[in-house]
Order: C-alpha cells, then sequence, then structure tokens
C-alpha cells in the first residue's frame, strides 16, 4: 500500500550521474632570465690574471715540445741541447770567442754550470780556452777547426729540422708571433734588470743592520 503523500515515479526529479573527476595539472611557472651581470673591476682583473697565466702554461708548454724536436735534431751529433746552444753562440761569435761571463748571460745558465759543458766540449777537441789578448787574466771560449767544421754542418740542418716543424703554420702567422715575442723578451729582460736594480740597494742596506 502507498502512502497518498508518495510521488508518482514519473513526477520524481531526475538526477544527472555524476561527471568524472577532472584532473588538475599544475600550472608551469616560468622561470624567469637571470639578470647579465656586468663585470667590475675586481672579475676583469681575475679574468685578466687568468689569461696571463693561461699564456705562460701555453708558452711553457710549446717551450718543452719544441725542445723535445730540437733534441730528436741534434742527437745525431750526439750532443746535449746545453752543449749545442754552446756551440751555437760560439759560430756566431768569430774568432774572438766569449768570456765565460758573456756565455754565461746569453746562454742565461750560471758560470758553474758553464764551465761543466765548456770542459767536455774540450775533451773532445771542439772548443778552447785562450787568454784575451789585450787583458790575459781574461779567458776566452773559442771553437777549435773542427768545431767549426761541426757548426757549418750542423746548424743549417738543425734550422731546416725546425722549419719542418714549423711548417705547418703560414709565413705571416710566423712573422707575427716573432714580433710578438720579441716584445714579450724585451719586457721580461727589462723588468729582470728594474728588479735586479732595485734589489741592490737592499740588499746593502740588509748587511748595514
Amino acid at each position: 500500500m502507498t502512502s497518498a503523500h508518495a510521488m508518482p515515479q514519473s513526477d520524481m526529479p531526475k538526477t544527472s550521474p555524476p561527471s568524472p573527476p577532472v584532473s588538475k595539472r599544475p600550472a608551469t611557472s616560468v622561470r624567469p632570465r637571470p639578470a647579465r651581470k656586468t663585470r667590475t673591476g675586481d672579475d676583469q682583473g681575475v679574468h685578466r690574471n687568468r689569461l696571463a697565466l693561461r699564456v705562460h702554461l701555453r708558452l711553457a708548454t710549446c717551450r718543452n715540445l719544441l725542445m723535445r724536436e730540437a733534441r730528436r735534431s741534434i742527437d745525431r751529433w750526439q750532443l746535449t741541447l746545453p752543449q749545442f746552444d754552446v756551440l751555437a753562440e760560439l759560430a756566431r761569435a768569430g774568432d774572438r770567442g766569449f768570456t765565460f761571463i758573456e756565455l754565461s748571460r746569453l746562454l742565461l745558465v750560471t758560470s758553474g754550470n758553464l764551465t761543466g759543458i765548456v770542459d767536455r766540449l774540450e775533451r773532445d777537441q771542439l772548443v778552447r780556452r785562450e787568454s784575451d789578448p789585450t787583458d790575459r787574466r781574461v779567458i776566452r771560449i773559442q771553437l777549435t777547426p773542427r768545431g767549426r767544421r761541426l757548426t757549418d754542418e750542423m746548424l743549417p740542418a738543425h734550422a731546416d729540422d725546425i722549419e719542418a716543424v714549423l711548417a705547418a703554420f703560414p709565413r705571416g702567422d710566423l712573422s707575427q708571433l716573432a714580433d710578438r715575442l720579441g716584445r714579450l723578451r724585451d719586457y721580461l729582460h727589462e723588468r729582470g734588470a728594474r728588479w735586479h736594480d732595485e734589489s741592490v740597494p737592499r740588499k746593502a742596506a740588509f748587511r748595514d743592520l
């Protein structure tokens, strides 16, 4: 028995089925691009220091690699690089030769090290010690005839070997590199001379203490 208050089924309000939940994607946040930093004076100084260090390391590396090639070149004459350098400088000096002090300054070696090199070359009859005609107390180092024949053969061949090593570079590039390295060499010589001149008074003042 139905209640009098019951509604007919057709008059009941229709309810729609629940809609599936909508998945919400997290909103993508656009990151702002960082502002471009401008170099301050300190940053520029650090950058310059690092550039100078990189140049120093590359010069040192190239020097070591070129010395390796030079050793290969002079191995055929059974000489060391220091011995070769002494012979090459004496070949440029002519018959007058050099004193020990002059040679040590040219080769940037101490007189003690130079003495051992000259002793070995003298033993092989490639150089000789001679008294300076104007001052008998001064000893000059000169090439012997045998040493002159060796340098006449050796120096052109060594120059050809080094030219072959650097043949991959255009002549214009080598010329520019030679100019820049020459300026660097002159600057370093001047810097060394200034440092020596400034250090002498300091050493004298220290001795007076």
